[in-house]
């Protein structure tokens, strides 16, 4: 993540497929969420984004969680990305979602990945923050 980002909150609840959240401010303290459940897209875009929300345009990233995210925004100024991850009764909805700037909603969306934290490279000492 961009050097000021931090956590404010993770959430897990275990299930059928479990759901886990977290909440991160950026350096400029704008709200940046993720996601993941399963259930309809539309509860979940109710819910994190706002009832009525319009279709904008997708993303495309090279990432490894999915190649192409569905764009949505409320009149309000909120915006989201989502992505499905598998089919059927093990499908989960990611949803990436806030009030900050779309490109820091697009920055975070770029940096999600599915690869396990042991198999991700040590930060060095220099790169680590602490709060």
């Amino acid at each position: 993540l961009p050097p000021g980002w931090y956590a404010t909150n993770v959430d897990y609840t275990e299930g059928k497929p479990p759901t886990f959240g977290i909440s991160f401010l950026t350096a400029q303290g704008h709200y940046v969420g993720v996601q993941e459940a399963g259930g309809d897209l539309g509860d979940l875009l109710s819910t994190f984004v706002d009832a009525s929300v319009d279709k904008d345009a997708p993303l495309s990233t090279p990432g490894d969680v999915a190649p192409q995210w569905a764009g949505w925004s409320d009149h309000g100024g909120d915006h989201a990305f989502t992505a499905t991850l598998g089919q059927g009764a093990d499908a989960e909805n990611v949803v990436v979602f806030g009030s900050a700037p779309l490109a820091d909603i697009e920055t975070m969306v770029k940096a999600l990945s599915v690869a396990r934290l042991r198999d991700l490279p040590t930060p060095t000492p220099s790169a680590t923050q602490t709060f």
